[in-house]
């Protein structure tokens, strides 16, 4: 039995721990009977800890210095810890240090808080004039309901890793000991050597990545949701394969098959989850073949260690560097049947497998893909916006208000689209746009806050549905004197035929919008041309143009030079790989030439080639002059009437047989 007087202090050397328990068992110093040390049993002690479970905890290790103390009844208590060869280098007089070691350890400091290590750690500056977040880490990822972030060094699965369950290859830190660092020789184990000719760096990548609804939702595809709902229970299909969306490798794997993967964006080297680094069509750059590897290889010992980082730099030109993607959705609901589109089917161009993308590789080439609205999609309208809290008189005009509407709406529009324009009425009472927007859904238009008129669709310079005016009214060609008129001008009118549509149903023909584009300025453009056959611009359109262009301070609409030759042919096949018009004559159609110049005097002259021939007319003069030859010829009836006609100098009068010479 001890015979230490009570509150008599001792050192003692954790000998184990039951922390089932909360006990360790601890050998006294300077305490033995007959030689033979006795150990005692004691309580962890813990920095804080209250009833409601709030703690500041740890276990000791054993061979831990404890300090005891025996108290009334000859209860022993460990009273304190410490460390005989505790290295105190992270420790100072100004802070708070909590570590696991001497690499890891949360200090609170002065001005900041500094959690991870001295080289690689996140430090928060708390002084109020100076308050920054700042972190070093070679890798770091994030990862949310609804993203995906991951920084560093790009890593893949280049084994199967099949024995892993998926549980653990999304967020589980542990996972990334099984992944493989891609480096500039792909086919070959990456490494840090920095001054050696067998370096071969690791690529760096910044991916990000963004689900429409929470993952652990599990949204499947359109079809499938629409046939689990009003089900009691959905029983989970059974399958075999690891589940390539929980691993954090998972890239560029946008598709309406797995829709709740909605925008992901990459910066760096974009490579895919095999491990291959991509091109701007995201096919595998050929790295490991002929020369284009660092590597020793028989066939390739006439090329020098730096002719093959050369090589393999050049190829490397090719990768994208930059990818941003939107799974834009898509309206499946196809003669009142939802149908999720078929990844083996090409109709109508893919179109239903269309997503926004643009891909740029490291020579700065891009790659961009828009896809069309549907029927039922938005009409982008010109518009202006501002807040009801800007615009509000109440609260004396206080833009800095918050008063919820009854209407809900926040943001007010008004509109910068030209004027509805008709040469033939009254201009005063314009209205903005002339193209009407119906829904068949129960939106409504939106209302311009200023004018409070329906805000309609159309350009901001010039009233598009007022294209080609001229050609609906026959006044411009009213100056023929003779009454045997030789050129009947209701052949040159369209007065039943719109140019432009002039009311667009949403829900009916408002799709196969891509975008829309306003440039409140001038917009330059220089573009280069290729080597293959020094061309600049391919334009391929599957429909009309309809454009309306100003004139600048010299009456100039359009200035043109052109180098070589202009080629036109008007006329020719339709378009009939889109199925929205396939009831429309797609075949071979003869094409029209109609020139129209309106004169000073409201008059037009016009230059028309059809089927029927050429047909010209004009309110002034006609001069026709060669300074060699001139033929005319005819297999029919040639006709020549005027008033007066001279030929060689001789007068032909009308309805006159005789000249004069």
């Amino acid at each position: 039995m001890l015979t230490e007087q009570v509150g008599l202090v001792k050192t003692g050397t954790v000998v184990s721990v039951n922390s089932s328990k909360n006990t360790m068992d601890v050998s006294v110093d300077g305490f033995s009977v007959g030689g033979v040390t006795n150990n005692i049993t004691v309580s962890i002690p813990q920095p804080f800890m209250n009833s409601k479970n709030i703690s500041a905890v740890g276990l000791p290790s054993t061979g831990t210095t404890v300090i005891v103390a025996q108290g009334l009844g000859g209860q022993y208590h460990c009273i304190g810890l410490y460390n005989r060869n505790f290295d105190n280098t992270n420790i100072d007089d100004e802070s708070f240090t909590i570590s696991s070691n001497n690499n890891t350890f949360f200090k609170v400091k002065k001005n900041n808080i500094v959690l991870g290590e001295n080289k690689k750690n996140i430090t928060i500056q708390t002084n109020v004039n100076n308050s920054f977040y700042n972190s070093y880490f070679d890798s770091f990822s994030e990862f949310s309901e609804g993203t995906r972030f991951v920084s560093g060094a790009v890593k893949r699965d280049l084994t199967q890793n099949s024995n892993i369950p998926d549980s653990l290859k999304l967020q589980n830190p542990s996972y990334d000991d099984f992944l493989k660092p891609i480096g500039f020789d792909n086919t070959l184990a990456s490494n840090k050597f920095k001054n050696t000719t067998t370096k071969n760096p690791a690529f760096i990548e910044s991916r990000y990545l963004v689900t429409e609804f929470p993952e652990n939702s599990n949204v499947l595809d359109d079809l499938t949701e629409s046939n689990n709902y009003g089900t009691e229970s959905v029983p989970n299909k059974k399958y075999k394969s690891s589940n390539r969306r929980l691993n954090k490798t998972d890239v560029l794997g946008l598709s309406l098959t797995h829709p709740n993967y909605l925008i992901e964006s990459i910066q760096g080297t974009v490579i895919d989850i095999f491990g291959n680094v991509l091109d701007i069509n995201r096919y595998p750059l050929p790295i490991g073949q002929g020369k284009f590897t660092i590597k020793s290889e028989e066939d390739a010992k006439t090329d020098s260690k730096k002719d093959k980082y050369i090589n393999l730099r050049s190829l490397h030109r090719r990768g994208l560097a930059y990818h941003f993607e939107i799974n834009a959705r898509k309206d499946f609901v196809v003669d009142g049947e939802l149908k999720v589109p078929n990844i083996n089917d090409n109709y109508d161009y893919s179109r239903a497998r269309s997503r926004f993308f643009m891909d740029i590789d490291k020579e700065g080439q891009f790659k961009l893909n828009v896809p069309a609205s549907s029927e039922s999609g938005n009409i982008p309208l010109l518009t202006r916006y501002e807040n009801f809290s800007y615009l509000s008189p109440d609260d004396d005009s206080n833009p800095n208000k918050f008063i919820k509407r009854e209407d809900n709406l926040d943001i007010l529009h008004d509109s910068f689209t030209a004027d509805s324009y008709d040469i033939f009425k009254d201009e005063k009472n314009r209205i903005k746009g002339g193209i009407d927007i119906e829904y068949l859904d129960n939106k409504t238009n939106i209302v311009d806050r200023i004018t409070s008129n329906v805000i309609k669709h159309g350009t901001t310079f010039h009233d598009i549905t007022s294209t080609l005016y001229s050609f609906k009214k026959s006044d411009f060609l009213d100056y023929q004197y003779f009454p045997d008129n030789i050129i009947d001008t209701s052949k040159l009118m369209y007065t039943t035929t719109d140019f432009v549509s002039k009311k667009i149903t949403v829900g009916k023909n408002a799709g196969g919008r891509s975008g829309q584009m306003n440039f409140d300025g001038s917009l330059e453009f220089n573009i280069g041309a290729n080597t293959v056959d020094r061309q600049s611009v391919w334009i391929d359109t599957a429909g009309g143009i309809v454009a309306n262009i100003g004139r600048d301070k010299n009456m100039n609409s359009a200035v043109v030079s052109l180098d070589g030759d202009m080629l036109v042919q008007i006329g020719g096949y339709g378009i009939s790989s889109d199925g929205r018009f396939t009831q429309l004559n797609n075949a071979f159609r003869g094409g029209v030439l109609d020139i129209r110049v309106l004169t000073s005097g409201l008059r037009e002259t016009v230059i028309r080639i059809d089927d029927t021939g050429v047909t010209m007319m004009t309110p002034g003069s006609t001069k026709v002059y060669s300074a060699g030859d001139l033929q005319v010829q005819c297999d029919g009836t040639a006709s020549f009437k005027s008033e007066e006609m001279f030929i060689q100098d001789r007068l032909v009068q009308r309805g006159s047989d005789f000249g004069t010479i």
